[in-house]
């Protein structure tokens, strides 16, 4: 399904389908797909990408047809605005498509196709067969004139399908109406203007005999829409939603010719539906939140987000031979971690390849780890003696490792944890993780008033006694002798 999105963008080829009424985390741990209906199965994952807690939900849906043969008449614009310009001109591409369309289809003997021309009026040209040179001549006999009756081209090709085996459709067969055209509908009920503005007699009999055809086949419709938006674009509207309000099975439409080719492969792989009418169901679960995108861009359909139930709706008319996915992204709610399952719950409701309505499969309910929030703390406030310095202390817990810390303040310091700061204020703690996850906290750093110190006094120094004081006696011993003599100095 990738390839066939790819082919759409790069061609600028939208397919509107009628169905309006109906570390963070580890990769998936989805459950097996339901395999109740072996025509369908479905399936849907979760994993954690870039962002904050932000995970990344895919539901995938399968269809295999069942081996069915296919009936399809192609219904083609024969109006003279087809040969309009130089070669090629729309016709040119038209029959290139159809002719390559034919050969895919009737690859397998056992399908079938009929070619219905409409200008002022409409022609079968070509009944039901499995003969590729008769349908490929009849194809290639279609000149361009006269006027638009979509109309008329719708009666013809139901009338045809209804008819009665072995020319008619076949009950048993897949049955499809594909019908081209390149302008607004001018001719019906009577004459109409070139150019309206507004629906009329003539576009709405236009799309109501394709919502008549639709009891005989699914109805395709392929607007060619380059004229009518080079020639009078406040008529582009008309010529768009009468073939959108005419089918059942699907609506294309391009500026370009070279693009038929195109739509007409993706067309042949829907013919033989492995169901329709689908709607799928899914409610985020509580501890998630929608993130995005909006609006929400499904390969096939359209699909929708109501925050009042949580719940997306996705729905579209046929699921042919392919896959199909929807995805979107949600982030987890503040407080919530651990192994968290996604959705509440995610159905699909569908009618069955036998037609039987009322059928639902259950998507599985995959998990994702959600890890706790991340918590920043700039420690408790303080302050410095005048003329001094303070550092502060950050720290993180919570998210996914390794952090990243950031202070701003009277004083900057990124990518540092612990700074020394000397300037007064109140300073903020950005942390990040590695899922860029963020947390704050601030801190406040003041001027302490400290206590002057009192200056120790120097002690007097006690000065010597003098040296000539009569009240000092000196005993010396002299000529040797034992005997003590006192003298006075």
């Amino acid at each position: 399904m990738a390839k066939l999105r790819r082919t759409m963008k790069n061609l600028g080829v939208v397919l509107v389908l009628l169905a309006l009424i109906l570390p963070a985390g580890l990769a998936a741990l989805a459950g097996p797909a339901n395999a109740d209906d072996p025509n369908v199965s479905v399936d849907k994952t979760a994993q954690a990408v870039d962002g904050c807690r932000r995970y990344e939900v895919t539901l995938t849906i399968t269809g295999t047809p069942p081996p069915k043969p296919i009936d399809v008449i192609l219904v083609i614009d024969e109006s003279g605005s087809m040969g309009y310009g130089s070669a090629p001109t729309s016709m040119d591409y038209a029959q290139a498509a159809a002719n390559a369309f034919a050969a895919s289809i009737l690859a397998d003997p056992n399908n079938r196709i009929g070619i219905v021309s409409y200008s002022s009026s409409a022609s079968l040209e070509q009944a039901l067969t499995n003969n590729l040179v008769a349908v490929q001549t009849a194809i290639n006999n279609l000149s361009p004139s006269g006027y638009t009756n979509i109309e008329a081209g719708f009666d013809t090709a139901g009338s045809h399908m209804a008819s009665s085996p072995p020319t008619g459709g076949r009950p048993e067969a897949a049955r499809a109406i594909v019908l081209l055209s390149d302008g607004v509908a001018n001719r019906g009920p009577e004459s109409c203007t070139t150019w309206p503005t507004a629906h009329n007699a003539c576009t709405i009999a236009a799309y109501q005999a394709g919502q008549s055809a639709q009891s005989e086949a699914v109805v395709f419709t392929v607007g060619l829409l380059g004229y009518v938006h080079d020639n009078e674009s406040a008529s582009e509207w008309v010529a768009a939603d009468t073939l959108l309000q005419a089918q059942n099975g699907g609506y294309f439409w391009t500026y370009s010719g070279a693009d038929l080719t195109d739509i007409y492969n993706i067309i042949a792989g829907q013919l033989n539906p492995a169901a329709t009418n689908v709607t799928v169901e899914d409610q985020i679960a509580a501890q998630f939140s929608f993130y995005g995108p909006s609006p929400l861009a499904p390969d096939k359909g359209t699909a929708s987000y109501n925050p009042g139930d949580h719940t997306i709706t996705w729905t579209f008319d046929t699921l042919g031979d392919e896959t199909v996915t929807l995805t979107y992204q949600v982030t987890a709610n503040a407080g919530s971690s651990g192994t968290l399952p996604v959705n509440d719950h995610a159905t699909m409701t569908y009618t069955d390849a036998d037609g039987v309505p009322g059928q639902s499969l259950s998507f599985p309910n995959p998990t994702v780890v959600v890890p706790d929030d991340l918590s920043a703390n700039a420690g408790t406030d303080t302050g410095f003696c005048a003329g001094g310095s303070v550092q502060l202390s950050g720290s993180a817990s919570g998210g996914t490792p390794p952090y990243t810390y950031d202070w701003t303040g009277p004083e900057n310091y990124p990518n540092t944890q612990n700074p020394t700061v000397s300037t007064t204020g109140t300073y903020t703690l950005t942390v990040t993780d590695a899922d860029e996850c963020t947390g704050s906290d601030t801190t406040t750093v003041v001027v302490k008033p400290c206590p002057t110190p009192t200056p120790t006094p120097t002690p007097t120094p006690t000065p010597p006694p003098p040296l000539c004081s009569p009240e000092i006696q000196l005993a010396v011993l002299l000529d040797g002798s034992s005997t003590m003599n006192s003298t006075e100095w």
